[in-house]
């Protein structure tokens, strides 16, 4: 919005000849004891918000999430900005869905530039979940089906009394046997480690008169088997674990591999039984926009475990691929969606709201010639912009708009009172017109608006006349000010 300020200023002198001669050395025009009246350059006020936050109030489509915290319903538990109170997801749950309608704008102007939507969660603390498990318990020819899928394996399966008389297997019926006297290699089926923020392997092996080398471990990295340990001169005939709690990032891929080779000669053998991998994936959540019956989920956002955290999506675009309106704005409804949820990890979300960025209508006017010169006013007399050819041109340069109008008491010395009529010591009347035919509207009440007139298409004329009527006495004869300001808005 845009306003622009008119400066009046009065003169009154008791003493002509001598306020004469000194108001001539300053401006050379002042020569009466009557008030002259001229307007200063306008200022310019602007103030159109280009934001709007709106925040649930009324329940969405989905409310399968539970709540925590106190409140009768889910969008009065995300709409508190508390961090106390809101919904949570079910334990393990990455289906189930969370959305809360929002309190209608208020706007209906404006191009929509963006619309962002914001959550306020936190996430359990991640537990980790098993990739792979093996014991090689599988019959027959499956026994090796986690462990066929990069290369022939050539190992074989074993079970009590394989190799030497006093083997069993760390567990259950069967394990995997490297026989004496060659050369063998196991090779596991593509791991998915893709996404882990952690990662271990654990495995039980059994040795049976090896030497260090007859025993080595490989970890796959998606380019190359990198050797990690020799295992093989350990305490023999019995069962050995070995663990790497934290496998470096590098194995964080969805071809993650493990090898084991063993060089046997006579009479050695080596074992290889439950084999364990885990990795740790983080707890996240998407953001879910609902318009109608469009559901559009942005990508999945890692959710801090140790604090309340916001997360937001942005959309220039409404859920349908058009551009925003506030129709749609009005009807959106947001929420969420757990995913990466292992047995016993929740998520909960204590706050939704979205942020709508506009672009504000533009409200811009300019008047023609910026200065009102009202001449010589005397006691009780009146001068008018009309008598004096100096009618002011309000041109509107922006959007379709309503223009109001104000002013101010008159300043300077001992100041003047707005007033209905005259009369009373210091009190002025000044109405303004907008009609070819003047129709005077008085201002009744100083820094108070009234409206001018409504609907001015842009590029449009509005002409302002305004008349001013001298206090009957006044107390001083100093100059006066007086501030003018048009005020332009949608309406």
């Amino acid at each position: 919005m845009h306003s622009t300020n008119k400066n009046l200023m009065f003169y009154k002198f008791s003493k002509i000849f001598k306020f004469f001669f000194i108001f001539i050395l300053i401006t050379g025009w002042i020569f009466s004891g009557w008030p002259w009246i001229w307007n200063f350059p306008p200022e310019i006020e602007t103030a159109n918000a280009d934001t709007e936050t709106l925040r649930p109030n009324a329940a969405g489509t989905y409310q399968a999430w539970g709540t925590f915290g106190s409140g009768s319903a889910h969008y009065d538990r995300t709409s508190d900005q508390s961090d106390s109170t809101g919904v949570q997801s079910p334990n393990g749950d990455n289906t189930s869905k969370e959305t809360e309608n929002l309190i209608n704008s208020a706007q209906t102007e404006g191009t929509i530039n963006s619309v962002t939507a914001y959550m306020t969660a936190k996430a359990t603390t991640a537990n980790p979940t098993t990739v792979f498990s093996d014991g090689f318990e599988s019959a027959g020819a499956a026994w090796d089906d986690q462990w066929d899928g990069n290369g022939a394996t050539t190992w074989t399966q074993g079970t009590a009394g394989s190799g030497e008389a006093a083997h069993s297997p760390h567990t259950g019926t069967y394990d995997a046997w490297a026989a004496a006297s060659a050369t063998r290699t196991i090779t596991s089926d593509d791991l998915d480690l893709s996404g882990a923020t952690s990662a271990s392997l654990d495995f039980w092996y059994y040795l049976d008169d090896n030497e260090a080398t007859d025993l080595r471990l490989y970890l796959y990295d998606g380019t190359t088997y990198d050797t990690i340990a020799q295992i093989g001169g350990g305490t023999e005939s019995t069962w050995l674990q070995y663990s790497i709690p934290a496998l470096d990032s590098q194995y964080f891929i969805s071809n993650f591999r493990i090898r084991f080779t063993a060089v046997e000669g006579n009479g050695e053998n080596s074992f290889v039984d439950d084999v364990t991998v885990t990795k740790t994936v983080p707890e996240q959540a998407k953001i879910i926009w609902k318009l109608g019956s469009t559901e559009v989920p942005d990508d999945a956002q890692t959710i801090s475990t140790s604090a309340f955290t916001n997360y937001s999506d942005v959309r220039t675009t409404d859920p349908d691929g058009g551009a925003w309106s506030w129709d749609d704005v009005n009807s959106l409804e947001i929420g969420s969606i757990a995913s990466g949820l292992e047995t016993s990890e929740y998520i909960q979300v204590s706050e939704y709201w979205i942020v709508v960025d506009y672009a504000p209508i533009v409200f811009s006017i300019t008047i023609s010639d910026q200065g009102i010169t009202f001449g010589n006013v005397a006691w009780s007399n009146q001068q008018d912009t009309i008598t004096l050819g100096d009618t002011q041109t309000v041109q509107n340069t922006g959007s379709v708009a309503t223009l109001e109008i104000k002013t101010t008491n008159a300043t300077g010395g001992t100041g003047w009172t707005l007033a209905s009529s005259i009369g009373v010591l210091d009190q002025f009347v000044f109405e303004f017109s907008t009609t070819t035919v003047p129709t005077w509207v008085k201002f009744d009440t100083p820094d108070s608006y009234k409206t001018a007139t409504t609907s001015v298409a842009s590029g449009a004329t509005q002409n302002f006349d305004f008349r001013i009527t001298a206090p009957s006495q006044t107390t001083d004869f100093e100059p006066k000010s007086i501030t003018i300001t048009i005020h332009a808005f949608a309406g």
